[in-house]
């Protein structure tokens, strides 16, 4: 490099330098400047906060009494209506009280024949009651004659048995001497006991 380039090069710098310095100063100036001006706009703030929160605590807000005859007026309307319709709901309630059916009464009766429905009452007898009683009458009639018939024949076999016997008796007791005769009345006469 040359000399003249590096002296001219110092020159430039110097001046740089320098006009660096007096920016930086006038930057410092200005941001105290502005510093005082934050801190005096601060303050203002400050001021008119307390100002506004002295005002706000002396504010009362008085309202004015409302009017309330429309609404009262109104509210009379309505709960005359509203008696005057329960008045006339209890009187006709109390007239149908009065008018109303009158006491139950019990009545217990034994009816043949019913007073509603008859024909399926009729259908019923007619068609499958009487029917199934006669058949039951019917049969418990034939069981009983069966049951005699039974009994008639065992007694008529218990008869055979028995006479046979007796033919026996005899026969035997006729062609006997009179020692087994004597014997067999004696058995005669034990059984007979």
């Amino acid at each position: 490099m040359k000399k003249e380039e590096t002296h001219m090069d110092e020159a430039v710098l110097a001046d740089v330098l320098t006009n660096l310095t007096e920016e930086s100063k006038a930057i410092k100036n200005f941001i105290e400047k502005q510093q005082k001006v934050i801190g005096e706009k601060d303050q203002e703030i400050k001021n008119l906060v307390s100002d506004f929160e002295q005002k706000y605590s002396s504010i009362q807000v008085i309202a004015p009494k409302p009017d309330m005859t429309t609404m009262n007026m109104a509210l009379d309307q309505g709960l005359n209506k509203i008696n005057n319709t329960v008045e006339s709901k209890l009187t006709s309630i109390k007239q149908t009280i009065e008018a109303g059916p009158k006491p139950i009464t019990r009545h217990f009766r034994f009816l043949l024949f019913p007073e509603s429905n008859t024909d399926y009452y009729y259908k019923m007898v007619f068609g499958r009651l009487i029917p199934w009683s006669f058949l039951f009458v019917v049969v418990f009639y034939l069981l009983s004659i069966g049951q005699k018939t039974i009994e008639a024949y065992q007694a008529s076999q218990y008869n055979k048995e028995g006479n046979q016997c007796i033919v026996a008796w005899n026969e035997v007791y006729a062609h006997e001497s009179k020692a087994v005769k004597k014997a067999m009345d004696r058995a005669m006469a034990k059984a007979e006991q």
